[in-house]
């Protein structure tokens, strides 16, 4: 069952502050380089950024099917999938600004499943912390990387 509580709905809502806010800072590095529909682009890429992080650490809305965990879990990964035109258009135009880091920030010899999420925490606070527009895209991007990742070897399995 779907949690739609007051008390939901208003961590639903600091959720998506927090991305505002996130976005907020990062869109006026962005610019001139980005337009409008970037800066949306990069905007979904924040939201599922924050959204993931809670859910990950069970903050805020979730679980928000608390007596599904299946369920829960689908509806956790299905946007990370249905957004990945917006990645693919961050990660291209990111490419060609100037001090735009090209190389992953994450040492993928040395990921594991089990290190996912660990991997996620990790860089995700270093995101948070980051003021320079090209370096915190690219952590952005390499979050998101590790959100596809996860959602592939997560996808269907029941936990």
């Amino acid at each position: 069952m779907l949690d739609d509580t007051p008390q939901s709905q208003q961590m639903k809502d600091d959720e998506t502050k927090v991305a505002q806010a996130i976005k907020a800072s990062m869109a006026e590095g962005a610019r001139p380089a980005f337009d409008e529909k970037d800066i949306e682009d990069l905007g979904i890429l924040i939201r599922l950024t924050v959204k993931f992080h809670h859910f990950l650490t069970s903050q805020g809305r979730w679980p928000v099917f608390p007596d599904d965990p299946f369920h829960n879990m689908t509806y956790a990964l299905d946007p990370i999938f249905w957004h990945a035109d917006a990645f693919l258009r961050v990660t291209h135009l990111y490419g060609v600004l100037v001090g735009a880091t090209l190389a992953s920030t994450i040492d993928w010899s040395a990921s594991t499943a089990p290190s996912l999420k660990d991997r996620f925490l990790s860089k995700y606070e270093e995101f948070l912390a980051e003021a320079n527009f090209e370096n915190k895209c690219r952590l952005l991007l390499d979050l998101f990387k590790l959100q596809i990742v996860f959602a592939g070897m997560f996808y269907d399995c029941y936990p």
